[in-house]
């Protein structure tokens, strides 16, 4: 008899982190307390912040700026030990007050998707560090997010990340990378974003892999886009997708826009 060892899928919530649950001065606020803890050099900081700025003033587009930040941030911890800033960026959130960073309704979300999901994923193009300590703050099973070169595993070497999620369309990339030892019921699974970032972990659960941003979310059983550039609102409006403010006002409408939002994924 012929046998085979098929590895079972389970479906997952992956959610993008900035701009869709938390609010992005957190990784800006994270980098002046690593520069007080001597951890992060302080000028290549100041070269963080003059990329938003540039970015702010329309010099540089979304994809440039990050791509800027993160590699930056890497450059400036030449020589920390990993395990100090893990220490350290672990103190940050553990230490100060998280709510400053959260839209109104960012947590509430995140519970009612955990009820349907067992496996939820933070996809970011944040320091995987930074991700990892907000798991304090919503216990993701899995972070997925840039990571650093490293010598022998320990210490920052001040180079480039070794894997740039913050790069346009890494997204997919990586959460396929993954899948590969922990596959993905693709079909019931659930995806959240913001940005055209995002475009790329939202065509995984959408079945079809389109380039074109417009055919990606018409493809998709539910599109969920969390606080949506204007330019994205006006595509889903136009196209009956639902649009989340996570930081709503009235937070019992949010939260049932997000559960009908899965009954729909759920019944089809």
């Amino acid at each position: 008899m012929l046998t085979t060892n098929l590895i079972p899928t389970k479906p997952a919530a992956l959610f993008d982190l900035t701009g869709t649950l938390v609010k992005s001065q957190i990784a800006f606020d994270w980098g002046a307390h690593l520069v007080g803890k001597k951890l992060l050099d302080e000028n290549m900081y100041r070269c963080v912040l003059a990329w938003r700025e540039n970015y702010k003033a329309g010099a540089l587009t979304y994809n440039e700026m990050t791509k800027n930040c993160i590699t930056d941030f890497y450059q400036g911890l030449d020589k920390v030990a990993r395990d100090d800033l893990i220490a350290e960026t672990e103190k940050f959130v553990v230490e100060t007050d998280m709510r400053r960073y959260l839209y109104r309704t960012s947590r509430q979300i995140y519970d009612v998707v955990r009820e349907n999901y067992e496996r939820t994923i933070a996809v970011t193009g944040l320091p995987e560090e930074l991700g990892i300590a907000l798991k304090n703050v919503f216990p993701f099973a899995v972070v997925l997010g840039s990571q650093p070169d490293l010598v022998e595993g320990k210490r920052y070497v001040g180079r480039k990340p070794g894997v740039n999620v913050a790069r346009l369309g890494m997204k997919e990339e990586i959460v396929m990378k993954y899948a590969e030892a922990d596959p993905i019921d693709w079909k019931c699974s659930f995806a959240a974003g913001n940005t055209e970032q995002d475009f790329s972990m939202l065509r995984l659960v959408s079945g079809h892999y389109e380039k074109d941003p417009i055919k990606i979310f018409t493809y998709c059983k539910i599109a969920l886009l969390f606080n949506a550039k204007p330019e994205l609102r006006n595509i889903a409006q136009e196209n009956g997708w639902f649009l989340v403010d996570s930081d709503a006002v009235n937070p019992k409408y949010n939260i049932q826009k997000v559960q009908r939002a899965l009954q729909k994924l759920n019944s089809s």
